[in-house]
């Protein structure tokens, strides 16, 4: 039985995070460490830097939030 465009393409964004988070994750939380030092310590020169590693993993979360759950939640309201 083929699968569905619908379902495979809700198969294939799983994948697509794990591996943003793969090579994300490290400079990712190394990111937030570095910003947390730059605003315990008021510099701006660290929160940029962190702020700019840290996106991977806030791009992630974002893709989770605002894409992946309300589409699997509408999605499933709208199946008969």
């Amino acid at each position: 039985m083929p699968i569905s465009e619908k379902t495979k393409n809700r198969l294939l964004i799983s994948f697509a995070i794990s591996s943003i988070m793969r090579f994300g994750a490290l400079p990712g939380l190394v990111g937030l460490v570095i910003m947390g030092i730059g605003i315990y310590q008021q510099i701006d020169t660290l929160k940029i830097v962190g702020f700019v590693l840290t996106i991977p993993i806030l791009w992630v979360y974002i893709v989770i939030m605002f894409i992946y759950i309300p589409f699997a939640i509408f999605d499933k309201l709208w199946k008969p």
